[in-house]
């Protein structure tokens, strides 16, 4: 598989799991999930539910929360009920009709309701704000595209490959981006790491093409370059003169050949 395939599929597989926002967290900026160890809070009393989500409250791990928000809210609600049911009977048993009736909460009942609303607005506003950094991740990559373009079409200086290797590592820190960007972002991004790589070849290794005999060059990202390498002169595969297998100053162990219609084909493989 090719190391750009390759990355695209990690990084769509990473940043899709966030979709699913009752569940999922960021994978590198926000707090890891936990494993949900199961509570039976079947034997719970009512002021202990009222406990166990006052302490859920605490909680930054949402999928935890919900979890056990899933197992408490009925429980909690089926106390609530055969409680109204208990004070209806009663009401009406002392001569009250129903029509009458109106059930009073107690302290729990709305500790409960009011601990529960906090939960949710927690919940939703960390969902605005990771939403809010996605939209930032987005602007700062498309920001560092840019300057890999503007790097790729300037003049070469004794600072490229420098720039180009922090350029990399700003792209790897940025975190999650809304997961209907993620393809075009990396597509572009790989587009230009091979021009980039491309550039280099041309430029500075293989000076002496002419272009009217050499049509075409392409680079090609891979992995397990070595044996690919060792495969091609056990099979008598001419390799450039200048394309011996080695490892680059920007980080790419990379070789090159021509192929039968003269275009310069350049394997690398990052290291």
């Amino acid at each position: 598989m090719m190391e750009n395939d390759k990355e695209v599929q990690v990084a769509v597989g990473q940043e899709d799991s966030l979709l699913m926002q009752t569940t999922h967290h960021e994978e590198e900026h926000e707090v890891e999930v936990e494993d949900h160890h199961e509570v039976d809070y079947s034997g719970f009393t009512k002021s202990e539910l009222v406990g166990a989500v006052k302490e859920l409250a605490k909680e930054d791990n949402f999928k935890k929360v919900d979890l056990a928000l899933k197992d408490i809210k009925p429980l909690f609600d089926e106390m609530r009920a055969a409680e109204r049911k208990e004070a209806l009977d009663k009401f009406k048993a002392d001569g009250g009709i129903e029509e009458d009736f109106e059930f009073r909460l107690d302290e729990l009942d709305h500790t409960f309701d009011a601990t529960t609303k906090l939960i949710r607005d927690r919940r939703n506003e960390y969902f605005r704000n990771l939403e809010n950094r996605k939209n930032e991740n987005l602007r700062k990559k498309n920001e560092i595209l840019e300057s890999l373009r503007t790097l790729i079409d300037g003049e070469d200086s004794a600072h490229s490959f420098q720039t180009f290797k922090e350029l990399q590592q700003a792209w790897k820190q940025v975190g999650p981006v809304p997961p209907a960007h993620i393809k075009t972002l990396w597509a572009n991004y790989n587009a230009l790491i091979d021009r980039f790589y491309d550039h280099r070849n041309i430029y500075f290794e293989f000076k002496e093409l002419d272009p009217k005999v050499n049509y075409g060059q392409v680079y090609i990202r891979t992995d397990g370059i070595d044996i690919f390498y060792k495969s091609l002169i056990d099979n008598n595969i001419s390799i450039h003169p200048n394309g011996n297998l080695e490892l680059k100053p920007w980080g790419q162990k990379e070789f090159a050949l021509l192929d039968p219609d003269n275009n310069l084909l350049t394997f690398g493989q990052s290291i």
